[in-house]
């Protein structure tokens, strides 16, 4: 095992501190630091600011269904006892509601994806390299990233990403990209990182 893994389950004292096997870890930043055995350690979860992204994103979805159910297909029901446009878009009444129901569907699954992402993903790093527990539609997936194996370190932020402070941060080797997903603060997470595994410019994009 490169590195040690922190254990299932949380126990949060207050907003600046988490115990790990009776370790304090203090909160900085979005991150937790502290010592493990003797070497730096960063560990992170999923972003509670990439959550909202999500949130903003099924929002948009029920509003949308919410429109077809209770404002369109209605209208288009209206339309049809009057206007021969309306009596041919009646015949796709049933195209539109599976449209919404769609809608609902994506956005309960846009709800409940970052509260999963957020109990399951797991980002730590020492001085040997970086553990990565992340949930996909695959399953749970865990990494071990040696760091004489890591070419670069990049920082991938959508527009919303920027706006709210969260992004990706990109870990490269010679035959894979691992992707630590939504990451608070990822640039002074990068430099942290960076810190711990004791890596030079060179290996920045």
């Amino acid at each position: 095992m490169l590195l040690l893994k922190m254990p299932r389950g949380r126990h949060v004292v207050n907003r600046h501190q988490i115990f790990y096997r009776d370790k304090a870890f203090n909160f900085r930043g979005g991150m937790y630091q502290s010592s493990l055995e003797g070497g730096k350690v960063w560990l992170q979860t999923f972003s509670f600011k990439a959550g909202a992204s999500y949130f903003i994103l099924s929002t948009v979805m029920l509003a949308l269904a919410w429109s077809i159910s209770f404002y369109i297909i209605p209208f288009i029901q209206e339309l049809s006892t009057s206007t021969f446009i309306g009596l041919f878009l009646s015949n796709y009444l049933w195209l539109l509601s599976l449209v919404s129901r769609m809608f609902v569907i994506l956005g309960f699954i846009l709800l409940g994806w970052p509260l999963a992402l957020y109990i399951v993903n797991e980002y730590q790093a020492n001085e040997k390299g970086v553990f990565c527990k992340s949930l996909s539609l695959k399953g749970i997936v865990r990494v071990n990233i040696n760091k004489a194996d890591i070419r670069s370190i990049s920082i991938r932020q959508t527009f919303l990403g920027r706006i709210l402070g969260y992004g990706d941060i990109i870990i490269s080797t010679n035959s894979r990209h691992f992707k630590l997903t939504g990451v608070e603060n990822p640039s002074e997470a990068e430099r942290i990182l960076r810190k711990i595994l004791q890596l030079t410019d060179e290996k920045r994009n």
